[in-house]
Parts: C-alpha cells; structure tokens; sequence
C-alpha cells in the first residue's frame, strides 16, 4: 500500500494505492481552507490530520502483515475522525443556515391585492416563451411574487429555465426591497441627460446580483463539504480494508470495528 500527498491550488488531495488495485483519492478543496470559509477552521485542522496519514501508513506498510496493518489504521482512522466529523457539523450548521436564508430570499412579497395578482398572472400566461424571456428582466418584486405565489402552472411558464429566470430575479429585486438598496442608486446628470433625476434601477439590480452570487457561492461551500467527506470516507475504507459503509460507522461513532 502506498499513500501519496498533493497539494495544487484547487485541493490537497491525499491517495491510498493499495495493492489489491484499488485506488482511492480524499480530495479536501482549497475552497473549505480559504480564509472566507465559514468551515475554515475545521477543514484546515482536518488537512493536517490528513497529511499525518501519509506517514502512518508507509510506518504501518513496513512493519506490519495486512491484517495487523488494517487494525493499526483502523486506530489512526479513528484519531482522524473527530476532525471530519468537526467538519461535518459544520457543514449541516451551514446548510441550515443557507436553508433559512434560501426561504427568505426567495419569499414573494406579502399578498395585498389577489385579484390584481390573478390579473398579473394572467397577462403573463398569454405570452409566448420568448415574450416571457423578454419580459421578465423587466418585472418589478411585486410582479414577480404574482407569478411565484401561483405558481408556473397558472402562469403558463412551461421552460425550467424560465421559471429559474423568475426565482433569480424574485430574490435580487426582493434583496432591493429588504435593503433599501435602490436609495443608493440614483441617475446622476451626464452628457446624454445633464439633468437625470430618480432611481437608477440598473445599477441597484447590479448591487443586488452581487449580493445573490455571494450567497450562491455559501452553497458551493456546502457542496465541496459534503464531497469532501464523502471522498475522505471512501479513502479510509481502503486504507483500512472495510467497506465504505463500515468505514462511515467508524470515523462516525470514533470506534474501532
């Protein structure tokens, strides 16, 4: 059995090759290390205890049958363990977070007139598909929570990536609402209108899209957690010749089998 460390610039990548042929890489992105991280922490004591790895398996590869070199990682594996499962806490606390913000971010305006809703929706499920993609852009909060509240059955939405565009634009023109964000953003006087007054609402949806992607990018975190422990997991089943589910139970209950 060998185990090989890489560090690039996207990921510190840790591979078991073992002898019976399978080959297995825990891939830990830069990503969860970086300073903005919010798992930062976590994932950068769980990189150091990967390394550590490597040197107890070539100890245990040299001075061990395979089976007595089993039992020790399996003990090295549970040393690791706490670390991966710090990460995974802080992951689900994350995801949760993103979660709660999800349903405020994309929560329609409250309702205050139905029947002027109805009448949104109605206009916008006679259009074509291209006049709905031309028209969304264009959709103020209110509008837009007409169309969401109902639904895009009753708005005649019938592209994914339609209904996508109207939840997208849902959240930035919500996230303008919230804030006060259009106060910022005001038409200043230049050579094609020395005189410009009001909101400059291409500016304030600029802001907002802004705000939207740093959150996006929250989830991205989330993911490369939940892979990076899934790949972590899959990695100490070889190293220790159990299963993946096995292999689970034991960084997860911090117990030898």
């Amino acid at each position: 059995m060998q185990a090989l460390l890489n560090r690039n610039p996207r990921a510190l990548v840790l591979t078991i090759n073992h002898e019976g042929g399978q080959i297995a890489p825990a891939v830990l992105p830069t990503s969860l290390t970086a300073s903005t991280s919010p798992v930062a922490v976590q994932a950068s004591r769980l990189a150091a205890a990967l390394e550590s790895i490597v040197e107890h398996v070539t100890m245990a590869n040299n001075r061990f049958t395979p089976n007595a070199r089993a039992d020790h990682l399996r003990e090295v594996a549970v040393r690791v363990a706490p670390d991966l499962r710090n990460l995974a806490v802080a992951g689900t606390a994350e995801a949760r977070a993103i979660a709660t913000a999800n349903a405020r971010i994309y929560e329609p305006a409250p309702l205050t007139n139905a029947p002027l809703e109805s009448e949104q929706r109605q206009k916008f499920a006679s259009l074509t598909t291209a006049e709905q993609a031309m028209r969304i852009p264009n959709l103020n909060h209110f509008e837009l929570s007409a169309l969401s509240r109902g639904g895009r059955d009753l708005s005649n939405v019938r592209d994914d990536n339609l209904w996508n565009m109207v939840q997208h634009q849902l959240a930035i023109t919500g996230h303008i609402e919230r804030t006060g964000l259009q106060s910022d953003f005001q038409r200043k006087p230049d050579l094609s209108d020395p005189i410009a007054i009001g909101p400059n609402r291409e500016a304030a949806l600029a802001a907002a899209e802004k705000a939207l992607e740093a959150h996006e990018a929250r989830s991205t975190i989330v993911d490369d957690t939940r892979t990076a422990i899934s790949s972590i997991v899959s990695t100490i089943a070889v190293m220790t010749d159990m299963t993946p589910a096995a292999a689970y139970d034991l960084v997860m209950d911090g117990k030898a089998a």
